[in-house]
Order: C-alpha cells, then sequence, then structure tokens
C-alpha cells in the first residue's frame, strides 16, 4: 500500500516500481479526498 495524497491510498503496482498516478489502476481512503486527486490525476478510483 502506498500513499499517493493525504488520505488517498493505492496498491503498488506488481513490478514493485512506484511509477506515477497514471500506473495505479484504483485508489483507497477517504472518499473526498480521492475525487479531488482523481480529478487532478486521471485513473481509476474506488471509494471505501
Amino acid at each position: 500500500m502506498v500513499m499517493l495524497a493525504p488520505g488517498v491510498y493505492a496498491e503498488a503496482p506488481p513490478d514493485g516500481v512506484l511509477g506515477t498516478a497514471e500506473d495505479y489502476t484504483s485508489y483507497l481512503g477517504s472518499c473526498t479526498a480521492i475525487k479531488r486527486y482523481v480529478r487532478q490525476h486521471p485513473g481509476g478510483y474506488t471509494c471505501w
């Protein structure tokens, strides 16, 4: 698990290289923080 921004977490990519926000397929954490983060960094998201 990697923290991308305050309250926004993602599973690390399988190859172990952290890369950029676009390398992550889902985000976990605070719904508000995730929606704001996704607007700034396109990608998939999961809101728990």
